[in-house]
């Protein structure tokens, strides 16, 4: 399972999306067959979602340049990995674990201005911002993949820190460690002080 990707959120494995609490129920064919369906649709509910948000920026005038150094090839991809952040669950040795708010801050930062359609919004702000209460959040995680687990952030399966897309890519490669995050996210990971969370609000 852990060579095993996602269709459309690629970077993760198959073995960190689903918990230890599932892994360890002894069930049938159809109890396995269930849960990868699960998992399956989940993927294909966020590949939907991303459509969406692809019908809005070919609206957009790719060929103009809206900043020195990003373009709309940046901005789609860095929207569908923070898509896929906050849609799919992340264990890190059976502890779930929270993306960190970099997935975000990257959309707004490589996006270019999208006008908003809601006249309550601030003036200036662009319709996709970090700190909209409307902007999905780790608590938007489809709950089907953690039947059984107790989801209070409290619980010892939770885990306070975040995870980067570099944990990510290090599940994938072991062997590569060219992003400055632990080759092998592991309980080291989740101790270090760099990715310790002390604001709530560092959590998307």
């Amino acid at each position: 399972m852990r060579e095993t990707r996602l269709k459309f959120c690629t970077l993760y494995t198959l073995d960190s999306v689903i918990s230890d609490v599932v892994k360890s129920v002894q069930g049938d064919y159809e109890q396995c067959v269930s849960i990868l369906d699960g998992i399956k649709n989940l993927d294909e509910s966020v590949c939907k979602k991303n459509s969406f948000f692809l019908n809005i920026v070919n609206k957009f005038d790719c060929k103009e340049k809206y900043s020195v150094i990003w373009r709309c090839t940046h901005c789609v991809k860095a929207y569908r990995e923070w898509l896929c952040a906050v849609s799919i669950p992340f264990y890190v040795d059976g502890v779930f674990v929270k993306p960190c708010n970099a997935f975000c801050s990257k959309v707004e930062e490589t996006c270019p201005f999208f006008r908003p359609a809601l006249k309550e919004t601030h003036a200036g702000d662009p319709s996709f911002i970090c700190k909209d209460p409307f902007i999905a959040s780790h608590k938007n995680y489809i709950e089907v993949l953690r039947d059984g687990e107790n989801k209070s952030d409290d619980d010892n399966n939770v885990s306070q820190d975040c995870y980067e897309r570099c944990h990510l890519e290090s599940q994938l490669a072991a062997s590569q460690s060219t992003t400055g995050c632990d080759s092998i996210p592991s309980q080291n990971f989740l101790s270090s002080s760099k990715h310790r969370i002390k604001d709530p609000s560092q959590a998307v």
